[in-house]
């Protein structure tokens, strides 16, 4: 977690998810020019990103933002109607506790202290939630929008250049990582891939 190669995928990480990003919002800003626990016993215990800041802040974020509504009235009952509105306000408040654990798993990652079995029961159960987050705040979760993308995020009109800048298919990576009883385990995980491409196109009005 803290070689070279992992400063590497970081960095693509967050390369492909300021192209995201920025395909979001091209047509609306200028471009610059130039679950729980129970069950059977855990045979797998899972890994967060080693990066405790991103998941607290992701964590204040959402919690001031749902703060924020419901200071100014909008989360009172005359909007529970709105099933959309309202489950987007409970997706933030559940957002806001999800990554409050996930900062605190990855600290104790990073500071070499154990996990308790309820969280390693959250990190089992965070692809059902992610699911869960889908169903409810996608109008299509039977055919969600692929991570593949391609956005123009800079142009010269006066060269005729574009920088271009893509998100492929998800990449897998393996990491080795120490079991809490002793002993090693090779975890799988899913990792953005990031691609830019300069290059001269006809540009007309």
């Amino acid at each position: 977690m803290q070689t070279e190669a992992w400063l590497r995928k970081d960095l693509q990480t967050g390369l492909a998810s300021w192209t995201e990003l920025k395909h979001d919002t091209v047509l609306y800003a200028k471009q610059p020019a130039g679950l729980g626990g129970g069950g059977a016993p855990l045979t797998s215990f899972g890994y967060v990103e080693p990066n405790p800041l991103v998941f607290a802040r992701i964590a204040i974020v959402a919690a001031l933002t749902y703060q924020g509504l419901a200071q100014r009235g909008l989360i009172e009952t005359e909007f529970s109607e709105y099933t959309g509105f309202y489950a987007t306000l409970n997706e933030l408040r559940t957002l806001a506790y999800q990554c409050a654990q996930l900062a605190e798993i990855a600290r104790k990652e990073l500071a070499g202290e154990p996990r308790t079995e309820d969280e390693y029961w959250m990190i089992y159960g965070f692809g059902q939630y992610l699911y869960g987050l889908l169903v409810t705040l996608s109008s299509d979760p039977i055919n969600p929008d692929p991570v593949a993308l391609v956005t123009d995020v800079a142009s010269n009109p006066s060269a005729s250049i574009v920088l271009q800048e893509a998100v492929g298919n998800v990449d897998y990576i393996y990491v080795v990582a120490p079991l809490p009883t002793g002993g090693w385990q090779l975890l799988r995980g899913g990792v953005f891939s990031y691609y830019m491409s300069g290059s001269a196109t006809s540009i007309s009005a």
